[in-house]
């Protein structure tokens, strides 16, 4: 079934190369009337209506299909949600279908078809999640309390390093990084292995001069 907004364009340009007037177009649809407004940039070729896309400098363009409605649904699929689509965001999703197709409305669409994805959906969570308390630390002289995380693993060193231990003193927002060997791993629970364990309070307590309080997520 010929699409009702293209239909129209293809049998005025299949009849003669102007453009209708406003009065020929008026009683059609508002798609309609939106490509009507684009007749110098249209083209049909073997039945089919191409818009000619060019870049912002004018010294490039691309012909895209002027999609029917019905396809429209096949075309987000595919570009959107496809394995090779990868549930990207409206607007890496809107310039991929402008590398190829055009239609009426194609940014409305892109973007609710994004946020009626039920992929995208999941793994955004939801969007009011429970927080902690905040609880205030009260720290009054340098080293006092220091907080320290693990970053790695990274590619190894000519020295053997590849973990990176990085410290923070409280009172001072004084950061420190020091690169360790790292003979074990984190653990994907947060924790680390035994091994890492005795390297990471090797520097703390041989190189920082700690006063009172260690506090890190990862124990």
């Amino acid at each position: 079934m010929a699409d009702p907004d293209i239909k129209p364009l293809i049998e005025f340009m299949e009849s003669s190369s102007n453009k209708p007037s406003w009065q020929d177009i008026s009683a059609y649809r508002p798609t309609t009337k939106q490509y009507w407004a684009l007749w110098n940039s249209l083209h049909l070729r073997n039945g089919v209506l191409y818009r000619k896309f060019e870049s912002e400098d004018g010294k490039t363009f691309r012909w895209q299909l002027v999609l029917p409605r019905s396809r429209i649904p096949e075309v987000l699929k595919e570009l959107h949600g496809s394995p090779t689509g990868g549930h990207f965001g409206v607007m890496k999703t809107l310039h991929r279908v402008r590398e190829r197709f055009f239609w009426g409305k194609v940014r409305a669409d892109v973007e609710q078809w994004c946020k009626s994805c039920d992929a995208c959906s999941a793994r955004k969570g939801p969007k009011i999640r429970s927080r902690g308390k905040l609880h205030r630390y009260n720290v009054g002289a340098p080293f006092e309390r220091i907080a320290f995380d693990i970053l790695g693993p990274l590619p190894r060193t000519a020295s053997g390093n590849k973990y990176l231990l990085v410290v923070m003193d409280y009172f001072t927002k004084w950061p420190e990084v020091y690169p360790i060997p790292g003979s074990g791993s984190p653990h994907r629970s947060g924790g680390c292995s035994a091994a890492l364990d005795i390297e990471i309070w090797g520097y703390l307590f041989n190189f920082i001069p700690i006063r009172e309080e260690i506090s890190s997520l990862r124990y």
